[in-house]
């Protein structure tokens, strides 16, 4: 992996990172909580 494509994968990753602590920033706690059957527990 070159150092470019490093570097562009880390910006992304902390681009989305924001976003999606921006979204669910906005959830309620019951929201955030609420079981969806994503994960297998």
């Amino acid at each position: 992996m070159l150092a470019v494509q490093a570097r562009d994968m880390a910006a992304y990753n902390r681009w989305m990172n924001q976003r999606m602590y921006t979204v669910c920033s906005e959830l309620s706690d019951t929201e955030r909580k609420k079981d969806t059957g994503a994960f297998l527990t």
